[in-house]
């Protein structure tokens, strides 16, 4: 009989698959739908010793307003619904996701944690049906990855947000330099928004324990 560490073994292997640094959008999406169908999933990995993501990201969302409960939530890539869990365990009610693998939907659905779920992409060209302003925060907790959110989502992330709003992201930090879309692209790219003054830098952190042993780095960006 297989052991819990057997089992998050088997699904550190998996996700080892999916975060090998050339994936493509399309075979990450294949991998995603193959996994959303299984028993086992990457909701085995929330605790704060093997995935410290979800809730690293919700505890200092939650941190930036008086009254999370009453400001408006879009959850970047939530996938399983993990994320969206912590965010309302951190005090945020009114919470949407964004998610394109359609697989995902039924499982995000049974948690009845998001008021509305994007069943669409960010990024690669797409436009996301919200309208301009809408959200008070936009959050990501391990969406951007190998094969998964691209660097110009980083305009629909502006368009998307209300003026003060907030732009909260963690992400392993290898990323930023082992994954082409990201390599010399997404740093500067935060940087160029900010020297435009479409928001302003409010926290750039690492930290341990993003994945395994893997650190991550939260970044958060207020817009302007």
């Amino acid at each position: 009989m297989a052991t819990e560490h057997d089992r998050l073994q088997k699904l550190h292997e998996k996700l080892s698959e999916i975060a090998a640094s050339d994936i493509s959008y399309h075979e990450s999406q294949r991998h995603y739908k193959e996994w959303a169908t299984q028993e086992e999933s990457y909701d085995k990995l929330h605790d704060h010793t093997t995935y410290s993501s979800p809730w690293r990201m919700a505890r200092e969302a939650a941190k930036l307003f008086l009254r999370p409960e009453l400001k408006l939530v879009l959850d970047l890539g939530a996938g399983t619904g993990m994320s969206g869990e912590t965010l309302k365990k951190s005090g945020f009610k009114k919470i949407h996701a964004l998610e394109p693998c359609t697989e995902f939907v039924p499982n995000m659905e049974s948690k009845r944690v998001y008021e509305k779920i994007l069943n669409e992409r960010i990024g690669g060209g797409s436009i996301v049906s919200a309208p301009d302003r809408s959200y008070d925060v936009i959050v990501a907790s391990g969406s951007f990855g190998p094969g998964c959110i691209t660097c110009d989502a980083l305009y629909e992330v502006v368009r998307l947000l209300k003026p003060g709003g907030y732009f909260v992201n963690s992400m392993r930090k290898e990323f930023m330099w082992t994954v082409p879309e990201y390599k010399d692209r997404l740093k500067p790219l935060l940087q160029l928004l900010t020297r435009e003054g479409r928001w302003r830098e409010v926290k750039w952190e690492t930290y341990p324990g993003h994945f395994f042993e893997k650190d991550g780095v939260m970044m958060i960006f207020q817009r302007i």
